[in-house]
């Protein structure tokens, strides 16, 4: 997917040597991608190690939404590990 200049600095934050984690809120109208987004981002540093998924919190403003997050975060895992046969990421999708 081609990201824009703002997309690709949420799913990047923070920058390398910078703080190793940090909270970022994902502002903008409804259709831009956040969801896309926030998914893309908790995919990378999840390929990363950077955390397992038990160390995310994401906060939603209604329950249709966490399904949605829910069940994209499910889908992208299990493709990257259909792709990779990464055993962190098979461990992190059960």
């Amino acid at each position: 997917m081609k990201w824009t200049d703002a997309q690709q600095s949420a799913i990047d934050a923070p920058r390398p040597g910078q703080l190793p984690s940090q909270t970022i809120l994902v502002s903008a109208a409804a259709g831009s991608g956040k969801t896309a987004v926030l998914v893309e981002r908790m995919i990378q540093r999840l390929k990363r190690r950077e955390l397992s998924i038990q160390e995310l919190m994401v906060v939603t403003f209604t329950k249709a939404a966490a399904a949605e997050m829910k069940a994209r975060i499910g889908v992208k895992l299990a493709e990257e590990f259909q792709a990779t046969g990464d055993q962190y990421l098979e461990e992190q999708l059960n």
